[in-house]
């Protein structure tokens, strides 16, 4: 249901605030490459990803069968969506790959080939060898868990972008939130929240840490960081509130502001929910039990958003300052070079934090030495 709102508002937006779909104009061209972007990265290939968990009484084969199909007609149709970019870039006289937007996106989309063809080779093929598969598959998973994650990146940055753009050749200001900017931001919340659940169910993680230090101390050590985080976050916040007050801009308008409110707020009540559950003395161990799945959940689900906060600042930043001191984004000046280097550094960096925490290696271990006694009567229990 989340996949099919998420393309309703896409085609919503396109059609009533960009002057639809055709052949006619290069702008009704373009028009298809969100709505196929959509439909191709994120509909066909979530679902495609998925088919392991919705399918479980089709045998495996047809499954890889099934998985394969989709994820194929993912890709054409995402070919597709990329060829309208181009044909409408070349139409205008428009550079290509010049933003973070096209830069995060050229990696997605090839990353999502090379993936569906050396996942035909590596596990459709007749004849290969059984250990070979197994040896690949955590890869093969991995990639497709990160290439979602990629896509949401590259779906929000590209939504900023174009509010950015066509708002203001309508004689419309982002700032003013006038109602296709609430549609764009509505768009992009949708997308985090429906990126965020397919890592979801695609993982369903165990969440447990190595017991290098006694369990109490872990804890107190994590609420310390992250309390020092939410600090320095709220100091990173006032600038940006100081900086639109004392220049008269509003504050609140962009999807960039409405992410970054959304991972604030969510950040601040995790935090303070977690003290009065983990650490509060006195709290039932039952309660605790139940309420760490949705904890670690929260964690994992808020280090993706933050890293869609990030890159739809930088792409708002880019795209005001260079114009600023009389430079174009789509020149690509050096400024433009680091930002969006930057913005992969980001990406990269918070798939590889998803992949650390998610990883059933990285569980923690049972050692009897430093385990509370807690514990050890627990596990007693489960061994019984």
């Amino acid at each position: 249901m989340l996949t099919l709102r998420t393309t309703l508002s896409c085609a919503v937006w396109t059609h009533n605030y960009l002057d639809g779909y055709s052949v006619a104009t290069p702008q009704q061209v373009f028009n298809y490459h969100p709505l196929l972007m959509t439909i191709g990265m994120l509909f066909l290939n979530a679902n495609g990803i998925l088919i392991y968990r919705i399918s479980r009484w089709l045998r495996f084969q047809r499954q890889k069968w099934i998985h394969f199909t989709v994820q194929t007609t993912a890709l054409v149709v995402t070919l597709m969506g990329s060829y309208a970019v181009f044909h409408y870039h070349n139409a205008t006289d428009i550079p290509n790959l010049y933003s973070l937007h096209s830069w995060l996106g050229l990696t997605a989309v090839s990353g999502f080939a090379l993936s569906l063809l050396s996942a035909f080779f590596s596990f459709l093929y007749p004849g290969i060898d059984p250990v070979y598969r197994r040896l690949i598959l955590p890869f093969h998973i991995f990639g497709g868990t990160a290439n979602i994650v990629l896509t949401g990146a590259v779906a929000i940055t590209g939504l900023t972008e174009k509010a950015l753009f066509s708002l203001k050749s309508k004689g419309a200001e982002y700032r003013d939130l006038p109602a296709p900017a609430v549609i764009i931001n509505i768009f992009g919340l949708s997308i985090v929240v429906f990126t965020v659940l397919v890592v979801w169910l695609v993982t369903k993680p165990e969440f447990r840490r190595r017991r290098w230090l006694r369990f109490q101390r872990q804890k107190w050590i994590h609420f310390t960081v992250q309390t020092t985080a939410l600090v320095v976050t709220l100091m990173g916040s006032y600038a940006v509130f100081h900086y639109h007050n004392a220049t008269d801009i509003p504050n609140l308008y962009s999807l960039h502001s409405w992410l970054g409110l959304t991972a604030v707020s969510g950040f601040a009540l995790s935090l303070l929910s977690a003290f009065f559950s983990f650490l509060y003395p006195g709290i039932d161990p039952v309660y605790r039990r139940l309420i760490l799945p949705f904890h670690i959940f929260g964690g994992t689900a808020n280090i993706v958003l933050t890293g869609a906060v990030a890159i739809t600042g930088l792409t708002e930043k880019a795209l005001f300052s260079l114009k600023s001191k009389g430079a174009e984004y789509r020149d690509l000046p050096a400024p433009a070079v680091i930002i969006n280097i930057f913005g992969l550094s980001i990406v990269v960096f918070t798939v590889l934090v998803v992949w650390l925490v998610t990883k059933p290696e990285f569980r923690r271990r049972y050692i009897p030495a430093v385990n509370a006694p807690q514990y050890k009567l627990r596990r007693e229990q489960t061994t019984e």
